[in-house]
């Protein structure tokens, strides 16, 4: 990482991370989400905010669809997840 941006981004997502356990760093911003937003030359903290918020928006977006994915499988596969077979 070379600019102050990604590491402080670093530093906050690994902090995020620590505090929920389970949540991997990356999932809560990735490295290569951090370099773009680095790469970007952002002018202002709202632009570094809205880029921000349409990552995490992003990140929800993913993990609502896993949500319906898991639950899709266990719908069609009950006895299985039930049995752990």
């Amino acid at each position: 990482m070379s600019s102050g941006l990604e590491m402080k981004l670093d530093e906050l997502r690994k902090e995020l991370s620590s505090s929920h356990e389970g949540i991997l760093p990356d999932t809560i911003l990735s490295t290569q989400k951090i370099s773009m937003l680095s790469a970007e030359k952002l002018n202002s903290m709202e632009q570094l905010r809205t880029s921000l918020v349409l990552t995490i928006i992003g990140v929800v977006f993913k993990g609502l669809m896993m949500c319906e994915v898991v639950r899709d499988v266990a719908n069609y596969f009950p006895t299985a997840i039930i049995s752990g077979r």
